[in-house]
C-alpha cells in the first residue's frame, strides 16, 4: 500500500492536483489542497480551506490512509484557477524531505514560528513557536501558551511521536502579529 500510495501522492504533485487527503487513525476530516512534495517519509501539502491557502504542512506518508482527486476536488480546482488562488500555490519549491531534522531545519530558516503535533488519540499534543535545538532523534521546541506567554523550558519532541508540522497558516500569523506589535511597543 505504501509504495502506491506514494507514486499516487507522486503523480498528484507532478500533475499539481488538488486533491482530498485522508488519514484515518487520527479520526480527522479529510484535508484538501495540492501534494507540493513527496518523499519516502513524509508529504508536503499546501491545504486549502474555505478557498483560503492554509500554510504549508508536513505529514507523514504512513498517516495516510488515503488520497483521492474527486470529482468535487477537480471542480474546486476550476474555482481555485478562476479565483486567481491557484497561482499563488507553492508548486516548484525544493522542499527537503528526507527526514524531520532535514525540513524542520529548512522551515525554521524560512519561517519564525510553527506548529508541531503529535496526534495519537492516546497522546496528543499541540505547540506553537520555535525550533531550538535539533538532534537526530527530537527537536527541542520553545513553545508559547495560547495566551501568548512563552515557556521558560524548551519541550522535547520525538520525532518517532511527531505527525505534523504546519508553518504559514492564518492562526500563526495572528500570533507573529501579535509579538511583532509587542516589540515594537
Amino acid at each position: 500500500m505504501t509504495l502506491d500510495l506514494l507514486q499516487t501522492l507522486t503523480t498528484h504533485a507532478r500533475q499539481r492536483d488538488f486533491v482530498s487527503i485522508e488519514r484515518d487513525e487520527f479520526g480527522a476530516r479529510r484535508m484538501h489542497g495540492y501534494v507540493l512534495a513527496v518523499s519516502p517519509g513524509l508529504v508536503m501539502v499546501q491545504p486549502v480551506e474555505d478557498f483560503h491557502l492554509d500554510g504549508l504542512r508536513v505529514l507523514r506518508l504512513a498517516d495516510i490512509s488515503d488520497v483521492e482527486q474527486t470529482e468535487a476536488d477537480r471542480f474546486h480546482q476550476t474555482l481555485m484557477v478562476h479565483e486567481g488562488l491557484e497561482q499563488q500555490v507553492r508548486f516548484g519549491e525544493a522542499f527537503d524531505l528526507r527526514d524531520w531534522p532535514s525540513i524542520l531545519r529548512q522551515l525554521a530558516r524560512e519561517h519564525d514560528l510553527m506548529i508541531l503535533e503529535c496526534e495519537a488519540p492516546e497522546d496528543d499534543d499541540f505547540v506553537i513557536g520555535r525550533v531550538g535545538d535539533l538532534g537526530d532523534d527530537a527537536v527541542g521546541f520553545e513553545w508559547f501558551s495560547n495566551t501568548g506567554e512563552w515557556s521558560a523550558v524548551p519541550t522535547e519532541i520525538s520525532f518517532e511521536r511527531l505527525t505534523c508540522c504546519q508553518v504559514d497558516a492564518p492562526y500563526i500569523n495572528v500570533y507573529r502579529r501579535h509579538f511583532e506589535r509587542l516589540a515594537k511597543g
